[in-house]
């Protein structure tokens, strides 16, 4: 299954946030889902931007 989530501002990444997390642990059980994150750059700004990714453990994909 591959589903893609849509982000644009700070609320919608934290709402996404388990989501993500909920699919890592997933995949962990051999789960066929894979995901993308498509950020709409809406108030886009770079360094908020990378602190909204990082403080929803989103290292991985900066």
């Amino acid at each position: 299954m591959k589903i893609t989530l849509i982000a644009g501002a700070r609320p919608n990444f934290m709402k996404i946030a388990p989501i993500i997390h909920a699919i890592h642990k997933s995949k962990e059980a051999m789960a066929k889902i894979s995901y993308r994150l498509v950020h709409t750059g809406q108030h886009y700004d770079e360094k908020l931007s990378k602190i909204f990714l990082m403080n929803c453990k989103f290292q991985n994909l900066m």
